[in-house]
């Protein structure tokens, strides 16, 4: 038992001392820096697991950028395994409809809302109007015509979608079926 206390005092140790002692916000475009160099390879060699943990120390450090790299490199695997449920976490809207979709198949309802939230919340168009019909239809919800209004509007704001009288009709960029 004693080595399980000793273990966890360690990480928690550590922890503080690193939050204390934490670099300073301009080290997160450095950080940032070297993981394009290494996810491109220019000058340096292509290395997508240096670049992977370059884009995590900038995130870290609350480099926006570096963040949407990491939740790419979490979404497709690159440098690291492939966890969407991480990339949706750190706003991937891709991965947070991926993720969406599985909870709908596998009959997963309190998941499905959520990742479709995710995947609204990260702009994804698609997400927020499945969110609209949900909530206009109170499918898994509560029914609440205003949310549903105001996300359709959301909606209106993102892409080129039009009402018309009899219904609701998607403007000529759709680019795939409604959930």
């Amino acid at each position: 038992m004693s080595v399980f206390l000793g273990e966890y005092l360690h990480r928690g140790l550590a922890s503080v001392l690193d939050n204390l002692f934490r670099r300073a916000p301009e080290d997160a475009d450095k950080f940032y820096t070297e993981g394009i160099a290494a996810k491109n390879g220019g000058n340096v060699i292509k290395n997508m697991r240096h670049a992977f943990l370059k884009f995590k120390k900038a995130s870290q450090h609350g480099h926006e950028k570096a963040t949407q790299e990491l939740a790419e490199c979490y979404r497709i695997g690159r440098g690291c395994e492939r966890d969407l449920e991480k990339a949706a976490e750190l706003g991937d809207p891709i991965a947070a409809f991926e993720l969406c979709k599985k909870c709908k198949s596998e009959g997963k309802t309190k998941e499905f809302v959520k990742y479709l939230w995710l995947a609204s919340d990260a702009g994804e168009s698609k997400a927020t109007f499945k969110l609209s019909r949900i909530y206009k239809e109170g499918v898994l919800v509560e029914k609440d015509v205003g949310e549903s209004k105001r996300l359709l509007n959301r909606v209106e704001e993102m892409t080129e979608f039009k009402k018309r009288d009899d219904g609701l009709e998607w403007g000529i960029n759709q680019s795939a079926k409604i959930l």
